[in-house]
């Protein structure tokens, strides 16, 4: 199991472990949006919208950027953050809602056991469902296309997963079968021994059995009326 979880952590630093996080980041956040009913909030496009009175945030050269746009679709209130959970923040707080991000979701990465890697695959799982509908409704704009890229993204994910828990769990039912028989020799060893002292024990009382009936003195038994007349006899000797 130690060794999958090596090469699996091995396979994971080939891929973008931000990019992931940021992914299923922005899926919280669109979740929360979601919940509150939020309107003309733009998640998904690369640059900045060509909506009027829409609220945007998007991800350029490593930092992003929360912005807004007039009536003219002119961009107003342009701000940059560090990370996604700083911009989603402000971004909710610009449309007078606040957001507590999810902050679970990075405490899964280092898979330190089979119930991070479901934890994890179900995220991915409920992102990509959500991500091919938008992409469905999206169809000739440009937003789609960075939708594709991330839903191919996150597809590769899911199987290295899915792979990484097929994996583990086989090593962990074969730890388990492994240590069963052992338990089982173990069990067996303890039946052998007890079943030598089983039958040590029977030859002991066997034996001591025989030697309590060897040397006793066997008296002929008499019925009661033959008691009787041996009485009367012995009494008429002494008369």
């Amino acid at each position: 199991m130690r060794a999958a979880i090596r090469q699996f952590d091995a396979a994971m630093d080939l891929l973008d472990q931000n990019r992931l996080v940021n992914l299923l980041k922005k899926e919280d956040f669109r979740e929360f949006l979601i919940s509150k009913k939020a309107k003309r909030i733009v998640l998904d496009n690369s640059e900045y919208t060509s909506l009027p009175n829409a609220e945007g945030c998007f991800q350029r050269n490593g930092l992003w950027i929360v912005y807004a746009t007039d009536d003219r679709s002119s961009v107003v209130n342009e701000a940059e953050y560090q990370t996604a959970d700083a911009a989603f923040c402000q971004l909710a707080a610009n449309i007078n809602l606040e957001y507590a991000p999810n902050e679970t979701i990075e405490s899964l990465l280092p898979l330190n056991s089979g119930q991070d890697v479901k934890a994890l695959e179900a995220l991915v799982s409920r992102a990509l469902i959500r991500l091919k509908t938008i992409a469905n409704g999206l169809v000739g704009t440009k937003a789609r296309i960075t939708i594709i890229d991330d839903i191919v993204f996150l597809q590769e994910e899911q199987r290295r997963l899915r792979e990484f828990w097929y994996t583990t769990t086989f090593d962990t039912i074969a730890i388990q079968l492994s240590d069963l028989e052992k338990q089982n020799e173990s069990l067996a060893l303890s039946l052998r021994s007890f079943r030598k002292q089983q039958e040590a024990y029977y030859r002991i009382m066997q034996l001591s059995s025989s030697k309590r009936g060897y040397g006793r003195t066997q008296h002929k038994k008499f019925s009661r009326p033959e008691r009787t007349a041996q009485a009367l006899q012995k009494k008429k000797q002494y008369e």
